[in-house]
């Protein structure tokens, strides 16, 4: 639920804010290693789907921002 109200909030200030000139990119990569999962703040971590490198997104975040994208959502990692 949070992930769809920050994508609207993002629709939102690409209209806002497009006189402006000022582009949102909307950026939502899936389940990226971060050591997190393994840290929990108690009891034990939950298994997760295989995570992606912290390399790899940020790498496909230059390109699509190289590229002119405005919208990564997860399936375009």
């Amino acid at each position: 639920a949070s992930k769809a109200a920050l994508t609207a909030l993002d629709q939102a200030l690409t209209e806002e804010l497009r006189e402006r000139q000022v582009d949102i990119v909307d950026i939502r990569p899936p389940h990226t290693e971060t050591g997190f999962e393994k840290r929990p703040i108690a009891g034990e971590g939950f298994p997760l789907p295989r995570a992606l490198s912290a390399e790899a997104v940020a790498d496909r975040i230059v390109r699509g921002l190289e590229a002119g994208e405005h919208e990564l959502g997860a399936s375009a990692f």
